[in-house]
């Protein structure tokens, strides 16, 4: 991982994140915005409790939960102090991000030329000895293939994949 690729993984400011805490068996979420970053820490604007009866407390070690555009990610921290006349609080991160796969099944981000050719739905067969059409793959995952292309398919279409 470069330098620039770390630093894009991590929270910016405004940007939203959600707090886990865990205690005696119980949970709690709190969603909050960051307001201020500084060296290994974060001041976050007063966190809005979205699950759970568990209340936040100095010292308390929780889980910070954040999206990017690639994916989710967490980090462990404690809560350092309670700004209440600022409505903020101040965490410090006591661990690496680190990545959380979003989908059940990965995605493969697989470019490149695709050929096809229509078949009759019914038999299964190749329609008619007619050209075959281009188009570029853009992605393969357990939902199927993505592609895109000039020509105009019909929902339920069945193609013979070439690439």
């Amino acid at each position: 991982m470069t330098k620039q690729t770390f630093i894009q993984n991590l929270p910016g400011l405004w940007e939203k994140v959600i707090l886990t805490i865990q205690k005696e068996g119980e949970q709690a979420e709190f969603a909050s915005r960051i307001e201020d970053i500084r060296q290994g820490s974060y001041v976050l604007e007063m966190p809005i409790r979205q699950n759970g009866k568990i209340s936040l407390i100095k010292g308390d070690n929780v889980v910070v939960t954040y999206n990017k555009a690639d994916s989710i990610y967490t980090f462990k921290a404690s809560i350092l102090d309670f700004f209440e006349e600022d409505g903020a609080m101040a965490i410090e991160k006591k661990s690496e991000a680190s990545r959380v796969q979003r989908r059940k099944f990965l995605r493969l981000d697989i470019s490149g030329r695709l050929a096809f050719r229509f078949l009759d739905n019914e038999s299964e067969q190749v329609n008619g000895l007619g050209p075959e059409c281009f188009g570029t793959l853009l992605n393969i995952s357990a939902g199927g293939l993505l592609f895109e292309s000039t020509k105009r398919l019909e929902a339920e279409s069945l193609l013979l994949l070439s690439f």
